[in-house]
Order: C-alpha cells, then sequence, then structure tokens
C-alpha cells in the first residue's frame, strides 16, 4: 500500500510547474508591467527549454538513477521558486521560466521509469502505473492555478484593510520577510511551491528503496495470475506519437485559444464559466485516467481507439462551435475522456518495452514541448485568418483522420501471447 504513495510526487511537482507559470505571467503583466508579447512568450520559453532537455536526460536515467534525479529536481526547482520571490525585472523571471523548463525535464522522464520499477516491485501492471500517473499529474496540473488563485485573493483582501483570518499576522510576516506593504500574493505562492517540493524530497528518498530490483530473486514479488507481458507485444511508440500526438496538439491549441471567447467582441464568455469549463475537462481527464488502471488491451485495438477519438471529434466541435455553457460544459466532458485515453495510450507505449523505455520517455516529454510550443502559435493564426472556430475544427479533421490511421495500424488487434498464471 506504501507503494501508491509515490502517485503524490508527480502531482506536487505539476502543481509547482502550473502555479509558477500562473503566478509568473500574472505578476509580469500586473507588477512588472510586461508588455503582452513578453508576457505571452514565458510559457512557450518554458516549453522549448523543456523539449530540449527531455532527449538529453532519457539518454542518462535508468532506474538506479532515476529516484536521485527526482530529488535533484525538487532541490532545484525549490531554489529557483525562491529566487521568485526576489526577482524584480523581465528578463530575470524569463531565464526563471527557461531553466524551471530545464529542471522539469528531470522529473517526468525520470519518474515513469520510477514508477515502472515500485509498481513491477509491487506486482502491479504497467496499466496500474500509466492510469495513476495520468490521474496525478492531471490533478495537479488542475490545481496549481487555483492555488495561485487563492494566494491572489489573499492580497485583495490585505489591500482592503482586512485583518480577520489571522491576516494581520500574515501582512506583518510579508513586511519583516520583503520590507514592504504588499502584494505579496505571487512571493507567498512561490514559497508554497517550495513546501510542496521539500515535502516531494523526503517522500522519494523514503520510497525510493522500492524502485531497486530485489536483491533475491526467488524472494521477490511475482506477478498476479493472468498479467500480460506487454513487452512481447509490438512496440507501437511510434504510432503513439503520431496519434496521441494529434491529441496533445489540439488540447495545447485550445487552452491557448480558448480564453479569447471572454472578449466581448467574440462571444463574451465570462471568466468564471471558463475557469469551470478547463476544471470539468482536466477533472474528467484525470478520473479517465484513473478508470483505466483496470484496463488491458484496448491499447492495442482499434474499436476501443476510435471510439475514445470520436470522443474528441464531438469534444472539440461542442467547444468550438458552441455559444452556450452546457454545451461548453458538454464538450469539456468528452474531450476530458479523450485527453484523459489519450495522454494513457501515449504513456503506456513508451514504457511497455522496459528495455527502450528511458530513451522513449525522453522523446515523449520532448513531443510534449515541442507541440507546446508551436500549438498555440498555429491555433493563434488559424482564429485570427480563418475565424474563432477554425483551430477547433481543424484540430477534428486532424483527428478523424488520424483514427484512420490508427484503425490501420492496430487492425491486428492484440497479440495473444504473454499471459502467466
Amino acid at each position: 500500500m506504501t507503494r501508491i504513495l509515490i502517485y503524490v510526487f508527480p502531482a506536487l511537482m505539476d502543481m509547482v510547474v502550473s502555479l509558477s507559470m500562473f503566478a509568473c505571467t500574472v505578476r509580469a503583466a500586473r507588477e512588472l508591467q510586461l508588455n503582452a508579447f513578453l508576457v505571452a512568450s514565458m510559457v512557450p520559453a518554458w516549453g522549448i527549454a523543456y523539449m530540449a532537455t527531455c532527449p538529453l536526460v532519457g539518454r542518462m536515467m535508468n532506474r538506479h538513477n532515476a529516484a536521485k534525479m527526482l530529488i535533484f529536481s525538487c532541490l532545484a526547482a525549490s531554489v529557483l521558486c525562491g529566487a521568485f520571490t526576489v526577482i524584480e525585472s523581465g528578463p530575470a523571471m524569463f531565464a526563471g521560466m527557461v531553466t524551471m523548463g530545464v529542471v522539469a525535464a528531470f522529473f517526468f522522464g525520470p519518474f515513469q521509469i520510477f514508477m515502472a520499477a515500485v509498481d513491477e516491485g509491487g506486482a502491479k501492471p504497467i496499466t496500474f502505473s500509466t492510469g495513476m500517473y495520468t490521474f496525478s499529474w492531471s490533478m495537479g496540473f488542475a490545481a496549481g492555478p487555483f492555488v495561485a488563485a487563492a494566494f491572489a485573493w489573499l492580497d485583495r483582501a490585505l489591500a482592503a484593510g482586512q485583518t480577520g483570518w489571522g491576516l494581520g499576522a500574515i501582512r506583518a510576516f510579508g513586511a519583516a520577510l520583503y520590507g514592504k506593504e504588499g502584494p505579496y500574493g505571487s512571493q507567498f505562492s512561490y514559497l508554497f511551491a517550495i513546501l510542496l517540493l521539500l515535502l516531494n524530497v523526503v517522500g522519494i528518498a523514503f520510497l525510493a528503496r522500492h524502485a531497486h530490483p530485489h536483491p533475491d530473486p526467488e524472494q521477490a514479488p511475482t506477478k498476479p495470475a493472468g498479467a500480460l507481458d506487454y513487452s512481447r507485444q509490438p512496440n507501437y511508440v511510434l504510432y503513439a506519437w503520431i496519434g496521441a500526438g494529434v491529441g496533445i496538439f489540439s488540447i495545447q491549441m485550445l487552452r491557448a485559444v480558448f480564453p479569447k471567447f471572454s472578449d466581448p467582441s467574440v462571444l463574451d464568455l465570462p471568466v468564471q464559466d471558463q475557469g469551470m469549463i478547463f476544471f470539468v475537462l482536466s477533472l474528467v481527464q484525470a478520473f479517465t485516467g484513473l478508470a483505466l488502471c483496470w484496463s488491458k488491451t484496448w491499447m492495442y485495438r482499434a474499436t476501443p481507439i476510435i471510439a475514445n477519438g470520436l470522443f474528441g471529434v464531438v469534444g472539440l466541435l461542442c467547444l468550438g462551435l458552441g455559444t452556450t455553457l452546457p454545451v461548453f460544459l458538454l464538450g469539456a466532458t468528452c474531450y476530458g475522456i479523450y485527453a484523459g485515453c489519450f495522454f494513457f495510450y501515449f504513456v503506456f507505449h513508451a514504457i511497455a518495452h522496459p528495455d527502450k523505455a528511458p530513451k522513449q520517455v525522453g522523446i515523449n516529454e520532448a513531443v510534449v514541448g515541442m507541440l507546446g510550443i508551436v500549438a498555440p502559435l498555429l491555433g493563434g493564426l488559424s482564429a485570427d485568418h480563418l475565424g474563432m472556430a477554425s483551430p477547433f475544427v481543424i484540430s477534428a479533421i486532424l483527428v478523424v483522420g488520424t483514427l484512420a490511421f490508427q484503425a490501420w495500424v492496430h487492425r491486428r488487434g492484440f497479440l495473444p501471447v504473454g499471459a502467466e498464471g
């Protein structure tokens, strides 16, 4: 039971990453008064650094050093969050986001190797590992902006002169720590991130022993009856990069373009409604990943993959063509199911063959970083020149085309080999 606690680690790390992105961009716009282009460039800068670093990490990591890389990443990120509390210039904040991309690359790739080793020792199938990982990071990514927003509320309460909820003590602490009356929200959110990262360091150090092979093969845990040996199946990682890559492209585009619906000249969709839509999408994505912990062979079969892709098409069309909140929520729900499945598919095929997993996981994360740069730019250009619905419709067409390709690839289905017991 203790082994399952490892899935707290990516949740906390992704919470820190999304919290930092939110806090840095908000602070750059409001406190540092940077122009829109520089504010918008911070997240792609993170993505470029992440994309460039992941393949290098993939060549370095293995089951023996994965835990050390995780600890290094958390410690380095905590130092960086500490630096964010005193950064007062745009170039320094920009450099900090680039560094955060490098640091994050030393976490998410190695963690996938770490979790596979831990769960193998606990006689858990890799479908369990993949589903729990999808659930964990999705929940962490969804929670980050909410936590940062809570500290933004703290700023507003302090500015209004409120003293309840210990605000007087917080005001005094902030003044002593930073030598100013406020705002403190961004700084306090970074301090909270440091606490999360240090908790990760302690947890990883405590559970790292579970990632090492058992010294006595006769006492090592055995796989449960009926467990499947996925390493004897075809290696479909290339098709995962293509199929899930289209899904990742569409979700990155969606997150970048959909906020434009809040523009009065477009739809005047309230910000709180947008927050609800993205929260529903992330929540459904997370719980879809969790439900897939108990799946076995759908990742090799054409029919389930096509059915899931159709959820994605419906979701994209509802989000791109809808005009009311119920339609948008329906789209978020459908797309969340699709996203949970394609992220699962993406990670599963990268780690299904243990001897190739380190390299493939590194490429996986590089694909995520690359699409995080390209998709928002192409989505924005499409929306500007072809209309707001065009990025969603184009993504839906790409999904349909990819589904046809995946149906052809998976036409043989799961090969009945590798069952034990």
